[in-house]
């Protein structure tokens, strides 16, 4: 499999990190209905707000409060797809997270696709503290 490494100051690429700060803030405030909320429709079809926030709180619990993250690698695709993997540190462990922003049709705004918590290290291994 091949990526493509993107340049993380284009403005798509500072908008979509934007957001997943704004997401890791809302993780440890516990603003888990606004997290939600700032998803793309086709993640809501495939997670509804519930089983979200029943995991959102599963991670806290496991993880801890977010600390901070670095970029592994990046990718932009056709102007409407960004991908960014990180390696995140929480208050109990380290691991790769990967999120995925879709542009809005309609608004024409970046939104939540999916997002991954590697807790099984496939990306990178996982780290206690």
């Amino acid at each position: 499999m091949i990526f493509t490494i993107a340049a993380c100051d284009s403005k798509n690429m500072q908008e979509v990190q934007l957001k997943i700060k704004t997401f890791q803030a809302e993780y440890n405030d516990n603003s888990l209905k606004e997290m939600y909320a700032e998803t793309s429709n086709d993640f809501k079809n495939a997670m509804p707000e519930g089983s979200f926030i029943i995991l959102m709180m599963e991670k806290k619990k496991m993880l801890g409060t977010y600390e901070k993250s670095r970029v592994l690698y990046s990718l932009e695709k056709d102007n409407s797809l960004i991908k960014i993997t990180y390696v995140s540190e929480y208050e109990k462990y380290i691991l790769a997270e990967e999120f995925v922003y879709k542009k809005n049709k309609t608004n024409n705004k970046f939104e939540l696709f999916s997002f991954l918590v590697d807790s099984g290290g496939f990306i990178q291994p996982v780290m206690k503290k």
